[in-house]
């Protein structure tokens, strides 16, 4: 069964669902192997759910007597928009998940629920399967360590860095494969000075960019996603632009760095150093009344 965790019980389990966390089979996105995040890190982010008592739960999952697991959730409820922040369960993940569809469908009906998960939770996969869940994406998560950064001798000179004079350069090729991603043209633009934004020129004119957000006091960014004008896979623009993302970056100081990677790129990316956490799967599915 599922049971409401209150904040002064959360002491005497957060070892055990850390060891669960760190789990490829036993966990869901965001995962805490990758060598960036830790298990302080993991507990103030627990503790951090009652901060936020209409957005966030943390729900125990019981068999018996014995605690399996924990269900750690956020509801954003003007968007109708639920996601897991750590959901971790020992064994019977299925029955776990059963129990949680049930009580979000009853608490917040009609709600879109978004669930990361490593494809090594095969229970997971399975449930999600059972249940018409959804893939809306699929990728393998690279992490580059700075520490092991070594600067190329030379760049390729028609890439230049954009700002809110020259962004128009990236706004041509960016417009283009936006489609329905949250990192809109115009919210870029609004939110620039946290992010490195690069564009390959080729005859003066925009061919493709690299965008990644910078954020934990600029010790941490993403990729969020390289941009062709014929949304083409080009690797010659990739490597540059990937390249010179490294070296900007590492200039910055920043110590970390979260790709969230495609099948064509993946041999050049980890030949670029960076290390495969593993393949990352984003489920998705909408609740009706």
């Amino acid at each position: 069964m599922l049971k409401l965790l209150e904040e002064s019980e959360l002491d005497q389990y957060i070892d055990l669902i850390y060891s669960l966390i760190i789990q490829p089979k036993s966990t869901t996105y965001p995962v805490y192997y990758d060598g960036i995040k830790t298990k302080d890190e993991f507990i103030r982010r627990s503790y951090a759910a009652y901060d936020y008592p209409d957005e966030e739960e943390i729900l125990v999952y019981i068999e018996g007597s014995e605690i399996k697991g924990w269900i750690h959730y956020s509801y954003i409820k003007d968007e109708n928009y639920l996601s897991t922040i750590s959901f971790a369960i020992e064994e019977n993940f299925s029955q776990a998940f059963e129990e949680f569809l049930n009580y979000i469908n009853n608490k917040y009906p009609q709600a879109e629920i978004y669930i990361g998960i490593p494809t090594e939770n095969i229970s997971a996969i399975n449930s999600f399967d059972k249940h018409e869940f959804k893939i809306v994406e699929e990728a393998w998560n690279d992490v580059f360590h700075f520490k092991n950064f070594k600067p190329e001798p030379s760049f390729e000179e028609n890439i230049i860095e954009i700002t809110s004079e020259n962004f128009d350069y990236f706004a041509q090729i960016h417009e283009l494969n936006q489609d329905e991603m949250y990192w809109t043209n115009e919210r870029l633009a609004r939110d620039i000075d946290n992010w490195q934004i690069l564009v390959y020129l080729k005859d003066g004119k925009p061919v493709a960019a690299i965008y990644a957000s910078i954020y934990n006091e600029k010790k941490m960014a993403e990729i969020f996603g390289i941009d062709f004008f014929d949304k083409k896979y080009n690797e010659i623009y990739f490597e540059n632009l990937l390249k010179r993302m490294l070296c900007n970056l590492n200039k910055m100081k920043v110590e970390h760095l979260v790709f969230f990677n495609s099948d064509e790129s993946q041999k050049l990316v980890l030949a670029l150093g960076f290390n495969c956490i593993g393949k990352y799967r984003l489920y998705t599915k909408k609740f009706e009344m």
